[in-house]
Parts: C-alpha cells; structure tokens; sequence
C-alpha cells in the first residue's frame, strides 16, 4: 500500500475511534478512573487510609515551566501575577471540607486565549481526563500541591476530574455531548435522561432510608440538594459524613409537588409505594421520578444497582454489593450443613410503647426482622400469626405459648437495653425459657437500628446469626464489623466511628 494512502486510513481510524468514545470519555460522574491509574482504587480501603494533607499557599515563584495550557507555557512566576484564590471544598471521595489555593482555570485559559470547548487535563504520569469548558466555575481551580507541582479541583464533577499532578492542559473546540443516561427502577421502568442528573430531591415518608443508601455513594454529597424532614431531624447520621448537609434546605412532612418544585430537580427518589399519591403528580409537572423499594435484601442489591446508574457509579455499586454479598456468604458457610432439627425457635418482638398499654407486635414474613431470623439460621415461631402487610398485635399469652427458645426484642423509639432488664424482671416474663436460658436480647441500634432497611442490616444479619449460632460463628467480632463496615461503605475510619457512631450503640451488640 502506498505510505500516503496508508497515513490517511490511519487518520480515519483514530477519528472513528474518537468518534465512537462519544460521551464516555466525559468524567461527569468518573467511576473507575482513579487518581493513580497505577494503584487500586481507594474507594474500599481495609486500613484506615493517611489523611491527605491539606494543600498549601502558593509557593515561592520560579522562572521554570509548571503548566502548558494550549501549547502556551506557564511559570510560577506566571502564575502568582494571576488572580490568588482559596476555597473550601470536599473531594468526591474525601469526607472533611479542605482548604484550597491556585488559579481558576478560567483565568489561564483567558490569559491563553481559549474560550469554549473542551479540556483535556494531563497528569505527569500519563493520566487524562476532559472536561467541558461549561463546567467550569469560579471555584474550578489549578491549585497548588505541598507536595509541588498543582491539582485540578473541580467541585461539582467526579473524582477522575481531579488531576493531580496536572503539567498540561489541552484544548479543543469541539464541545463533549451531553452523555443520555438509563436507569431502570424498582417498578422495572427505564427513566431516562439526558445527562447524569445533578440535583436530587428527597421527599416521602422513611427519606432516611434512601438517603443513608444514597450516601454509600460518594457523589451524593454534591447531589443531593434537598430532603424531607420527618420529626426532630432530616438524619442524625448524614452530617457526619457531609458537612455541608445542614446547610441544605428542607422539606417539610409530606412536601407536595409544588413546594418540590422550585427545587428544579433533574431526579427525585422515591419509595415505590408513593408512585400514585405523590409520583404521579411530580411527573405530570415534568420532573423525572425513580422508584426504589430497600426492604429487602433482593430489593437492596437492585436499587443499590439503579443508584449506580443513576450517579453514573456502577463500579461503586458493585463495590457495595461485593461487601453485602461478602457477608452474606460468610454466614451461609457458617451454617454449611445446618439441619432443620438444629435451628433453634426464634421470636422476634417490637415493643411499642407508644400508648399506655405494653403491646408487642410480630413482623410479616417477607419483611427485614424475619428474613434477618432465618437467613441466621432460625426458625420463626410467629409465622402464622404476621399473615398481614404490617406489624401484628400478640399478647404474652401468645408469647408464653410459643416459649421460643430466642427472643430478639425491638425498642420501637425506646432503649432495647432498658426493655430487656424490664422484661427480664417481670415475674410473668421470668417463665419464658429464653429468659431463663438468658437468651432475650435486645436487637442493637447505634443512631439508627440494625434490624430496618436500612444499609445497618447487614450488621442486625450477621449480629443475629452470632446469636442464634454462637458455636458456629464464635470468631465474629461485632465492634469490628461495626467499624469494617463504616470505613468500607461511609469511608469513617475507627477515630471518627470511636468518636459518633460507638456512643450511640443499644442492645446487646457484643
């Protein structure tokens, strides 16, 4: 082949292969692009990891090239004669607000003379990542290392924007298509958009439940703009995690469509049990609704898949089902060979003392408490009686008729600890072997509990199967699966667990 006529198919080819990239080449909502490419992600670390230094005021000036922007060289020097700027922000996979100080690159790429298009950020080692001009704000920064040499910060855009080590910066006048996103919810409809949604309301009754589920991905901070308080608090938990969550406004108690509105949200999620009363509505004003469900853990491993989708994070999604599935099939081994004959009579019971009168109540079958039970290898003594869709009054003539051989005891906004010593000092409760045998436990809460469907189930789980079965899993360490699973799925290292989640632990936890 001519070497003319080869160099033009070459050409073409690298142009197909641009072309076919398409969108996926923005880091909108990056997954798998991590700071190092040559390191593993740090999303899961089993250590806590070394906090990040915060970076410094610029350094002192230099005559030698720091940056190329478009071909156009850039000094320290160069550099400090711009606009100084510092700003307080948190990385998409950091958990403490920082302090940052650089150049916008709006600035540089005036000095530069770039307008519009799409930029390329290249690290000294070879790692790139694009971002359209249009994304950028006032707070988009080249900002300096302590380290030397300079970061991109973008607030707002995924963990794969922020460049470290950043030595160049390419432009093109060719502006990156919106990427069209498809998330398929719990009703099984595909909703689709025309980019990674951004801002992301949540109304609706039992909010906590998704908005802790949200918050296992890093980009919800950024997202999330508003959620519906329900009682003293929107969450107890969320601004341990996100500082800037108290700063968010608030929902109020069954917020209607038009006081969600102004909100202007590219996705609302909701439980799938408001699609009519409060779905149907927010749709027909335009808004884009997905449906979640979370009270299972079938239900669970799905939405946790339809968030991934929805923040562009599959990687992150399958890093929580990896965790989840982990435990899962630490207690199915446990259990290996377990007959029916060996699974002991299991009751579990929510005291709700919201009235005068003492009322227990049993939970359906297909409902959080009792799939905990059997999936730890017990057998429900309450089946025939939670034949319902909610929770079912029993009497302790009821319970005393069962005499199971466990009792796990909910304190329905009460303190677990202080209704077992009541039940174990009534004389008619002292009756019930589970009493007698010490085995009436209450199920453990730290802020929330362990036994709803929410992300702690997994600890209420794997804290049951060591109580129906503590032959079988006597090596499990309950305080070190509380803090493997706060570092793993909210990045908390044991200081910051030691510090706001351990002073809240109820129950019989250990």
């Amino acid at each position: 082949m001519h070497r003319r006529n080869w160099l033009v198919l070459l050409s073409l080819a690298l142009v197909v292969g641009l072309l076919s990239a398409g969108c996926q080449a923005t880091p909108a909502a990056p997954t798998a692009a991590p700071e190092e490419p040559t390191e593993a992600p740090a999303a899961a670390p089993t250590e806590a990891p070394a906090p990040e230094p915060t970076e410094e005021p610029a350094p002192e000036g230099g005559d030698e090239v720091v940056v190329t922007v478009n071909d156009v060289p850039f000094t320290m020097n160069d550099l400090q004669a711009l606009e100084q700027v510092t700003i307080e922000t948190k990385h998409p996979s950091k958990d403490e607000m920082r302090e940052y100080t650089g150049v916008r690159i709006q600035d540089l790429l005036d000095a530069a003379g770039v307008a519009g298009g799409t930029l390329t950020l290249v690290g000294g080692d070879g790692y790139e990542a694009q971002v359209p001009t249009a994304s950028l704000t006032g707070e988009s920064l080249l900002a300096y290392r302590d380290k030397g040499g300079l970061r991109a910060v973008v607030p707002g855009m995924g963990e794969g924007a922020w460049v470290k080590g950043v030595v160049e910066v390419q432009w093109s006048s060719e502006e990156i298509a919106a990427c069209p996103v498809e998330v398929h919810d719990a009703l099984d409809r595909t909703v689709e958009f025309d980019e990674l949604p951004q801002r992301i309301v949540l109304p609706g009754k039992g909010i906590w439940m998704i908005g802790h589920t949200l918050y296992l991905f890093p980009e919800a901070a950024e997202r999330v703009v508003a959620m519906e308080q329900r009682g003293t608090s929107v969450s107890d938990f969320i601004p341990l995690i996100d500082p800037t969550f108290n700063d968010k406004p608030v929902l109020e108690e069954d917020a209607a469509p038009e006081q969600i509105a102004p909100f202007n949200p590219d996705a609302v999620i909701l439980k799938s049990y408001t699609a009519e009363r409060l779905g149907a509505p927010l749709e027909q004003l335009g808004m884009s609704v997905v449906y979640v469900e979370l009270e299972t853990p079938d239900q669970f491993f799905r939405d946790v898949g339809t968030l991934g989708q929805l923040f562009g994070n599959e990687a992150k999604a399958q890093e929580i089902k990896d965790y989840y599935q982990g435990k899962l099939d630490a207690i199915a081994q446990g259990l290996e060979g377990l007959s029916d004959d060996e699974k002991p009579r299991v009751l579990v019971i929510q005291y709700n003392a919201r009235s005068a009168e003492v009322a227990f109540q049993v939970p359906p079958m297909s409902w959080m408490q009792s799939l905990q039970v059997e999936t730890a290898g017990g057998a429900p003594v309450w089946a025939e009686a939670a034949e319902g869709g909610g929770w079912a009054l029993v009497n302790l003539e009821q319970i005393a008729a069962w005499n199971p051989d466990i009792i796990f005891a909910i304190a329905f906004k009460a303190d677990p600890d202080e209704l077992v010593a009541q039940l174990k000092a009534d004389p008619k409760w002292q009756a019930l072997q589970a009493v007698q045998n010490g085995t009436l436990y209450g199920f453990p809460s730290d802020l929330y509990g362990w036994d709803v469907p929410d992300p702690r189930w997994i600890l209420g789980m794997t804290w049951a199967a060591t109580k129906v079965h503590p032959d079988r899993f006597a090596d499990v360490d309950m305080m070190q699966e509380v803090y493997e699973f706060y570092e793993q799925m909210y990045g908390m290292d044991q200081a910051a667990v030691d510090k706001h989640i351990v002073p809240h632990l109820k129950g019989n936890y250990q």
